[in-house]
């Protein structure tokens, strides 16, 4: 493998979201399957890059900085203003890049951008607030100790990934892992998309990071169309997390366990797993008519149940089905404070 090269910083930030592809006789015509492709969630945040070389240790951004309304040749660095990814980025080895997306839970890439615009004391201040602590997402590798990893192949990639994740990310608590599928790739992105997720992408297992650039196929994104049901419901109860564990992330990267076993992340860290909706019924008797899970923040499943039964929610879902009163794939987006519940 060549040597990081001493132009890197000079080449374009890898743009390896590619085309959107909805068309399924498109995906039959190049063989988008499992046999060529994996799928990883979609992230809806701000790309950026964990850097550390020639002097440099920051959080480098897709966007060359401003002086008087002209570009430089300089990356936006937003270092000082995410200090809970310091000592992990300091304990990089010289000559790295690391690709992360710079997300919150809950939240879209403009409430992202909203911090990282800000100046660094307002940035942190403001994550310590409502906004909450931004997190990255490791999604793949430029280069690392001196070594260059862009032009290898997706799949040995994402080896190297999982290596750097075990050694640097897994003891940050604002870190998340690339989670790859790999069968049923297309069905798998659309039930995302049913989950409230933005959406899914494939990768091609042979390609490269294409810098400067991108390339059709590579990599496909796919994205949701929007939700046919948008409804104001009570939420009328809140609903206890399940305890096993039954992801499929590799053992020796997840973090919560009970007693030597695996348990899921809602249940050990003693968060709500969904919330009970309803509604009013002719007579006045409040109606539960489901539950929802979708959407919600881990600030939220951390509420006293007495800060959320009785308050109004903003759900929406695919479809309803007013005859049996439920809801397909419902999705919490916020609470209606200045709505009264009844």
């Amino acid at each position: 493998m060549k040597k990081v090269s001493e132009n890197l910083f000079k080449l374009d930030v890898p743009r390896f979201w590619g085309p959107t592809k909805n068309d399924h006789s498109k995906f039959e015509a190049k063989k988008v399957g499992d046999i060529a492709y994996v799928a990883a969630k979609k992230i809806d945040g701000n790309q950026g890059r964990f850097t550390k070389q020639d002097g440099i240790v920051g959080i480098l951004s897709r966007t060359l900085k401003t002086v008087n309304r002209k570009k430089t040749d300089e990356y936006v660095d937003n270092y000082d203003k995410l200090p809970q990814f310091h000592t992990l980025i300091n304990s990089l080895p010289e000559g790295t890049q690391l690709m992360v997306e710079l997300h919150q839970f809950g939240k879209d890439s403009a409430e992202v951008g909203s911090i990282l615009r800000c100046l660094p004391e307002k940035a942190i201040t403001r994550q310590n607030g409502e906004f909450g602590f931004v997190r990255a997402y490791l999604c793949d590798v430029v280069a690392y100790d001196n070594e260059y990893w862009a032009d290898q192949p997706f799949e040995k990639r994402m080896e190297k990934v999982r290596e750097i994740w075990t050694k640097h990310f897994a003891e940050n608590e604002y870190s998340d892992l690339i989670e790859l599928v790999y069968d049923d790739v297309v069905a798998t992105c659309f039930s995302w998309i049913a989950e409230g997720y933005e959406g899914g992408i494939l990768y091609r297992k042979g390609a490269p990071i294409s810098l400067g650039g991108k390339k059709s196929w590579d990599t496909i994104k796919i994205k949701g169309s929007g939700f046919g049901v948008e409804l104001d419901f009570v939420i009328t109860s809140v609903k206890s997390a399940t305890k096993e564990y039954k992801g499929k992330t590799d053992l020796s990267l997840w973090k919560f366990f009970d007693g030597g076993e695996p348990v899921t992340k809602y249940w050990s860290l003693g968060m709500h797993g969904s919330i009970g909706i309803g509604g009013y019924d002719e007579d006045g008797n409040l109606i539960e008519i489901g539950t929802v899970n979708s959407g919600l923040t881990d600030e939220i499943r951390l509420l006293p149940e007495a800060e959320l039964v009785g308050k109004v929610a903003f759900i929406s879902s695919f479809s309803k089905n007013i005859k049996d009163r439920t809801l397909r794939e419902p999705v919490f987006h916020k609470f209606h404070a200045e709505k009264n519940p009844e």
